[in-house]
């Protein structure tokens, strides 16, 4: 459903004020969601897009933490919050992880620079990346859902239990065997994101894989360049000779 903060900005007349009109917004949406639980709905997300546009405002801040509290007051189901259609980092994690979501769902495709929200939201919120392209002929790449969701499982301790992927927006537009084909696709990167590294190395490309350095000893630091900006000729080492060598 649409959040109330969002619902209040579309439905302003022109640039007129937006405050009287969230928390109105917000109680109705609230009843809207404590029936929705009693109806036996497990889940509701709560889209919020005019987040993008709150940045450093005070004001637009205070208005956007009260509506989310408002929403959520006396609601015992899984609320998800949705950030979609850009970057929200310049709101700050306070204000984003303020209100009592279970969980946080971050457009990483319009917004990269909500992964600095990743880094700092507590580990007991959960972290839906929606990090699958929507836009037609655009490249799914498998290997990167599944670093997105690592990345996020290993931000303050998270763990992969409390990260899910998602689309980065709707699949509306898509026809129904390319839908089908992204739906497939990340499924796959969430099931090898959980799976053991053999798992891994038999269904990746050996090319997506980063392979282990071997251990050769201390690490060796690395000599300065000469005077005229050269790098040294590296240092062969010959291998002793052995009985029995010629």
């Amino acid at each position: 459903m649409p959040g109330p903060y969002s619902l209040a900005r579309s439905m302003a007349p022109g640039s007129g004020p937006v405050g009287p009109l969230i928390q109105p917004l917000a109680e109705v949406l609230n009843r809207e969601i404590l029936a929705l639980e009693e109806a036996g709905c497990p889940i509701v997300q709560v889209d919020e897009p005019e987040l993008v546009r709150v940045g450093e405002d005070p004001d637009e801040r205070r208005r956007f933490t009260e509506a989310q509290r408002r929403l959520l007051d006396g609601v015992g189901i899984h609320a998800m919050l949705a950030v979609v259609g850009g970057s929200a980092h310049l709101a700050g994690a306070s204000t984003v992880f303020e209100a009592p979501y279970a969980s946080v769902l971050v457009d990483l495709i319009a917004g990269p620079d909500n992964w600095k929200l990743v880094r700092q939201a507590p580990a007991d919120r959960g972290i839906v990346c929606a990090a699958m392209p929507v836009e037609p002929g655009r490249r799914i790449d498998v290997p990167m859902l599944i670093w997105a969701a690592e990345y996020a499982a290993s931000a303050n301790g998270r763990g992969l239990a409390r990260v899910g992927l998602a689309t980065a927006g709707s699949l509306a537009r898509l026809p129904w065997d390319e839908a089908m084909s992204r739906m497939r696709r990340l499924a796959e990167g969430a099931e090898l994101a959980a799976a053991d590294p053999d798992t891994r190395a038999r269904r990746l490309d050996p090319r997506a894989i980063a392979r282990p350095r071997r251990t050769l000893g201390p690490a060796v630091p690395t000599p300065p360049l000469d005077s005229r900006g050269r790098a040294p000729r590296p240092i062969v080492r010959e291998r002793p000779a052995e009985d029995g060598d010629g």
